[in-house]
């Protein structure tokens, strides 16, 4: 016997559960409670497809338009979601870079036009799985690649949702310039998931730009997110590994906001050279300290911090012969090292007086340029030798003498991957939180700056305008005669994003590596070597700038 019964699509059916779903908590007013167990149970699980995951998100989300009680419940799972599979890429990459093969990597996952509403989808998934050789390597490869497009996926959702939800809004009235009241909770709702989830999570590579993007909307709301960072720095009974992290993450919003002000870079300068000078005056009292990768990590961790803001934002930092930087910029302190007499470009550089900081704890016996990332090590030594703001060479020279062995952590120390636990508050939970390889630490502290590029390619429209690319300090050189500093346009310091070819010459200039007479043929592998590593001035370990398509095997 037949019917007549007409096919329901699936986003007909999906719109007669929301009314029904909006029905029943409109009867029910604590229904809420009851209904959030039930979403967080039947959310995919992060092996399931990209369909499946795309389009429960889209209708999670749609749930708050008429359960707003629900809000920092669901974006927490949605968020909570999300960065496992992308620490799950991460974790795979890794992998698959350790293994007996050579990679190939590209991050373009544009295969169709959105990838979110073609129901298709959930089959490629499927697909991807007979496409393996005997080995089985090739199902890894697409494996990833599927994995990636469903995080690109999610992330686009989660911003569309947060780009409408800020546009509904800005008809409501403000006061004093600030966002409007709604915009400022859902601010603080992110802030904590952020503070509770993502900064604890390490190898985290996309989702944390959804903070990111929100903090853009208000300078209140980038000094909230800069605030809240360096209350983690500074409080001592925080593990250090959330310290670590927390400085990492304000040294690579630092440099990469491109929203922020000057204001807010001096501030957060100021804060972290404060902390590490007392720390130096405290410690540095005698001929038996050492340096100790496990004991002072927080210490090392804002060294390299500072070190990083300063190749990204020199220029902000410097300090051009005006009256007015005077007023507005408090005290100065000259170049650190006498000038070149030769060129009368560098004569006369003057620098923040926060940035003193940096001259005292480079020579200190704590010796962070030896425990610091060797790759920010360099370029630091790079800019801030062409900027006569600091020579550093004599110190790496006799740093490639010193050997400092591993060595088991404290038993009761929080370090990244202290002992055999991880870490009491559960960052890295999954397994990926931890650098630290049989619970010993390297002497070289692990390098991890969140914000490095943003590769997904659905998602990375909402970037645009935000984020600051690597601008290499010879191409200021250049345009330095052009273009006068304008004191009145410091709000906001632009860049020109530069183009992938001139990217992987970042901080080439002459002089820089050839100053203790090494050879030349040398210096330029180890120069490769670096801005191979360094990848844009992305110097995070994390493979994931790309998504790997294939691989060969190793010659």
């Amino acid at each position: 016997m037949t019917t007549d019964t007409p096919i329901i699509n699936r986003e007909t059916q999906h719109e007669r559960v929301h009314l029904a779903l909006k029905y029943i908590l409109g009867l029910i007013p604590t229904g809420a409670t009851s209904l959030f167990p039930l979403l967080a149970k039947e959310f995919p699980h992060k092996r399931e497809s990209i369909y499946a995951h795309t389009v429960y998100v889209k209708n999670i989300l749609r749930v708050l338009e008429y359960a707003p009680v629900l809000r920092t419940q669901i974006l927490g799972l949605v968020i909570d979601r999300i960065i496992q599979v992308d620490v799950e890429i991460q974790v795979e990459l890794e992998e698959l870079e350790d293994s007996d093969t050579e990679v190939a990597y590209d991050f373009d996952t544009a295969d169709d036009d959105d990838g979110i509403s073609d129901e298709s989808d959930s089959d490629s998934d499927d697909d991807s799985d007979s496409g393996s050789d005997s080995d089985g390597t090739p199902v890894a490869v697409l494996d990833i690649k599927e994995m990636t497009k469903k995080l690109d996926g999610m992330l686009f959702l989660v911003f569309s949702y947060l780009e409408g939800y800020i546009n509904s809004c800005r008809h409501l009235p403000t006061q004093n310039g600030r966002m409007p009241a709604p915009v400022e909770e859902l601010f603080l709702v992110l802030l904590q998931i952020f503070m509770n989830t993502i900064l604890q999570t390490f190898k985290s590579r996309h989702t944390q730009f959804i903070i990111f993007y929100m903090v853009s909307l208000s300078p209140q709301f980038s000094d909230y997110f800069l605030g809240a960072l360096g209350t983690k720095i500074l409080d001592k009974s925080q593990p250090e590994v959330i310290r670590v992290s927390a400085a990492a993450y304000m040294s690579s919003f630092v440099s990469r906001a491109k929203y922020l002000d000057i204001r807010q870079v001096l501030m957060v300068i100021d804060m972290l050279g404060n902390f590490v000078l007392e720390l130096v005056a405290q410690v540095d009292t005698g001929s038996n300290v050492l340096p100790d990768a496990d004991r002072y990590a927080v210490f090392y961790a804002v060294v390299q911090a500072l070190m990083y803001i300063f190749c990204f934002r020199w220029r902000v930092l410097e300090i051009r012969s005006s009256k007015d930087d005077f007023d507005t910029a408090g005290m100065i302190v000259g170049s650190m090292d006498s000038p070149d007499v030769n060129s009368s470009r560098r004569v006369g550089r003057q620098w923040h007086s926060g940035l003193n900081s940096l001259q005292r704890v480079v020579t200190s016996r704590l010796n962070p340029l030896k425990m610091c990332s060797s790759n920010v090590v360099k370029q630091f030594a790079r800019i801030s030798q062409s900027l006569d703001f600091m020579y550093i060479y004599p110190i790496l020279e006799q740093n490639k003498k010193i050997y400092i062995p591993r060595h088991a952590a404290r038993p009761d120390s929080d370090m990244l991957g202290a002992g055999s636990g991880g870490n009491r508050n559960g960052a890295g939970a999954s397994g990926s939180g931890s650098p630290a390889v049989g619970g010993q630490l390297p002497h070289e502290l692990e390098t991890f700056f969140p914000f490095d590029p943003y590769r997904l390619h659905r998602s990375a429209p909402f970037m645009q305008g935000i984020y600051q690319e690597w601008e290499s300090e010879d191409e200021d050189e250049d345009d330095e005669d052009e273009d006068e500093y304008d004191e009145d346009e410091d709000v906001e310091y632009e860049y020109e994003e530069d183009d992938d070819e001139e990217l992987q010459d970042i901080g080439r200039h002459s002089g820089s590596m050839n100053s203790e007479g090494e050879d030349d043929e040398g210096e330029d592998d180890d120069e490769a070597e670096m801005n191979k590593s360094i990848m844009s001035m992305s110097i995070s370990p994390s493979p994931a700038h790309f998504l790997v398509q294939g691989i060969t095997g190793r010659k």
